[in-house]
């Protein structure tokens, strides 16, 4: 098991690390004059996980917030705008039209976009307005933010 831990942590440092700390570089000096002009810099994701880990590599002190979502939270939270609010979002439609998706239930569409809102709005960041109205459901800690589906 420890060797074939190794093997992988040694193919992730040799492929994958050199490609994120690249492409984390060439940001680096965007970012940077973004939080000194006040922005809120934020990372998305287990993608935006490893970007936020070699930005705060290279500036120590810099507030990077943590946006524990993936693209199932993101889908149902789409979805529930889109069949229970009458939004539309056809740019995104065109861009990912040729994915073949595995159909929500009305389970992990119910409330979505108002948990992920919520979610949000607690770890601090500005959404903008029209809220979707909120359901039943009452969340108070991020662990609650939606349900997550598979893609």
């Amino acid at each position: 098991m420890a060797s074939a831990l190794r093997d992988a942590y040694d193919a992730a440092w040799e492929t994958i690390a050199p490609f994120y700390v690249r492409a984390v570089h060439r940001m680096l000096g965007d970012i940077r004059a973004a939080a000194a002009a006040g922005a809120m810099i934020a990372s998305v994701g287990r993608d935006g996980e490893n970007c936020r880990m070699i930005v705060l590599a290279f500036e120590p002190g810099l507030d990077v917030i943590e946006i524990p979502v993936n693209r199932g939270i993101v889908r149902s939270a789409l979805a529930d705008l889109k069949q229970n609010h009458g939004r539309t979002f056809p740019e995104l439609d065109a861009m990912l039209g040729g994915i073949k998706w595995k159909a929500l239930s009305p389970e992990e569409i119910a409330d979505a976009a108002g948990n992920l809102t919520a979610l949000l709005r607690r770890l601090g960041l500005p959404v903008d307005e029209p809220d979707p109205p909120r359901g039943t459901s009452s969340c108070s800690t991020t662990e609650c933010a939606v349900r997550p589906v598979r893609p």
